[in-house]
């Protein structure tokens, strides 16, 4: 897998110019972009709109950061959100929407197709059984400041008090 480098977002010249999918205003507002799909099912880029309105319907889930620009989200559930040059978004899989665009936003997308089966870093491994180690220095500490009442006893290997319900 090679490193991607986008350099200069707010100036790149964009590649690919089209319409819209779904357009909801005359004349259709345009989208251009310059992306990189990978095999692993993530695409990444910078995208740029022409004002108009029209319906957002990207099923993935999708984080994007503003470079520039102005525009407006009106999901199907949910309240209108302003979007600003400098903001950053997720929106979860299936967020659907009208996208209203006054000025022109410049912003760099990134999605990732949902994983069909789980996957592992670690990979297949066996559960293993260690023995059990009372919490000592810091961490005792630590554990002490989060939750006093839990960790009562722990420094000498007691057992957790029976619970008295």
């Amino acid at each position: 897998m090679t490193i991607t480098h986008f350099r200069n977002t707010a100036s790149i010249v964009l590649d690919e110019h089209n319409p819209v999918a779904v357009p909801l205003s005359e004349p259709a507002a345009i989208t251009s972009v310059t992306c990189v799909e990978r095999d692993d099912g993530v695409e990444t880029g910078i995208w740029e709109c022409t004002p108009g309105r029209w319906r957002r319907q990207i099923v993935q889930q999708e984080f994007c950061h503003f470079i520039a620009g102005r525009c407006t989200f009106i999901p199907d559930v949910g309240e209108p959100i302003d979007i600003k040059a400098g903001d950053a978004l997720i929106l979860p899989a299936n967020t659907v929407g009208a996208a209203p665009v006054s000025t022109q936003p410049r912003r760099s997308p990134f999605c990732r197709e949902a994983r069909r089966e789980p996957r592992s870093l670690a990979g297949q491994m066996s559960r293993r059984e260690t023995q059990h180690r009372g919490k000592t220095g810091p961490a005792l500490r630590v554990a002490r400041e989060i939750s006093p009442c839990v960790v009562g006893g722990l420094e000498k290997g007691m057992p957790f008090p029976a619970s008295s319900a």
